[in-house]
């Protein structure tokens, strides 16, 4: 029995997601991958496509007996009109126009160029310059959403003289081709059109300036409201609330990050607060969450855990830093007043050492660094003690 022939291979079908792919990698080849930088030239794209449109209708007039359009006229508008949106959209492609602070777009280069070849076309397309005026207000539309209202209205009256000028000239160069009569209505209807669409864009940049000055409120508040539900309103330290987020991130982690837990006690605090007032009492709170800023800076995290405690989270390459920065405040605040206004005030801490190991989780550390600080306490105050591994 014969064997059956080998079966032609299936063809292989290019799947909807690897089409998405493949259109995104020529879309990031077109147009880069930059977001702002990706917008510019998305519309310098489009600009010259509308170039590569009026080129054709030109050389359309050329061949068609109802416009006669002169050759070499049409030929040179149409290379004008292209190597021109080519270089822009070269310039926005590459990236260079970045650097431009006030318009990286060229938005006000990009519209002028579009006036010269707008009456440039209109001054050779004769029966079809009504068509060249509608595109006219196509170039004016290019800049609505970047202009500002003087900048709309400055290139408005350069646009009516510009097109009043061609339209004066070819009424009286060429009378039967552009009978007067007509370019009067033309100029009447384009210098009525023209401030329209600057007062329109005027009005679109005060929106625009509105929104992005509520924009820039609401991340000021935002920023605000974070602040504000990550830290403690009076030492302005992180709060208990975000030390504990912090700690559940990292238990969260598969391997937790070698850490240290300080937990640090004012001693007597109630006793200040009781001889001296409440207001000395932040006033100490203040003070000595200020000289812990200090002594530990980043990487290490200072909050306020609560009343008068403090917790420290410590990377463990830092933990010699931690000793020793928490030694020198201890002494330092035996030689000289926390508060330069209550020189015979003595301010002492207590504080519980504990390093983190992988065989507990994050809060078996922090339950060793408590009673740390509490055998701390029990030695009589004024030191640092070490949690035991058990």
């Amino acid at each position: 029995m014969s064997a059956l022939p080998p079966s032609d291979p299936l063809p292989v079908t290019e799947t909807p997601a690897a089409a998405v792919q493949a259109a995104a990698r020529w879309s990031d080849w077109l147009l880069g991958r930059d977001p702002r930088q990706r917008v510019r030239a998305f519309r310098s794209l489009l600009a010259l496509l509308g170039y590569c449109v009026g080129a054709l209708l030109l050389q359309f007039g050329v061949h068609t007996d109802s416009y006669r359009l002169n050759p070499l006229h049409a030929d040179l508008i149409g290379l004008w009109s292209l190597l021109g949106g080519g270089c822009f959209f070269i310039a926005q492609r590459s990236g260079i126009t970045r650097r431009l602070r006030h318009d990286p777009s060229l938005t006000q280069a990009q519209i002028l160029f579009g006036f010269s070849v707008i009456a440039l076309m209109y001054a050779i397309a004769g029966p079809g310059r009504g068509a060249v005026l509608i595109m006219l207000q196509l170039i004016l539309v290019f800049g609505i959403f970047n202009l500002s209202g003087r900048q709309a209205w400055g290139l408005s009256l350069v646009c009516i003289l510009i097109m009043g000028c061609t339209m004066l000239a070819m009424a009286l160069g060429q009378p039967l081709r552009y009978p007067p009569d007509q370019e009067f209505v033309h100029f009447a209807i384009m210098a009525t059109a023209v401030p329209m669409m600057a007062v329109l864009t005027g009005q679109i940049a005060s929106l625009r300036e509105r929104l992005k000055r509520q924009r820039l409120e609401l991340r000021a508040a935002a920023a605000h409201n974070l602040r504000l539900a990550q830290h403690d309103a009076l030492t302005q330290l992180y709060n208990r609330g975000y030390m504990q987020e912090l700690l559940a991130r990292y238990a969260q982690q598969h391997h937790t990050p070698p850490l240290i837990i300080t937990l640090i006690d004012v001693d007597h605090f109630k006793t200040i607060n009781d001889s001296h007032g409440h207001s000395v009492g932040d006033a100490v709170l203040i003070a000595l969450a200020q000289h812990m800023q200090q002594a530990l800076p980043s990487p290490h995290v200072v909050s306020r855990w609560g009343g008068e405690e403090f917790l420290v989270l410590s990377p463990l390459s830092h933990r010699d830093q931690v000793s020793k920065s928490l030694e020198v405040l201890r002494v330092a605040l035996k030689q000289r007043p926390l508060l330069t206004g209550y020189p015979d005030l003595e301010v002492t801490f207590s504080a519980g050492v504990a390093t983190h190991r992988e065989d507990e989780t994050l809060a078996q550390t922090l339950t060793r660094a408590d009673q740390a600080l509490y055998t701390a306490k029990a030695d009589g105050r004024d030191v640092m003690r070490i949690a035991s591994r058990f």
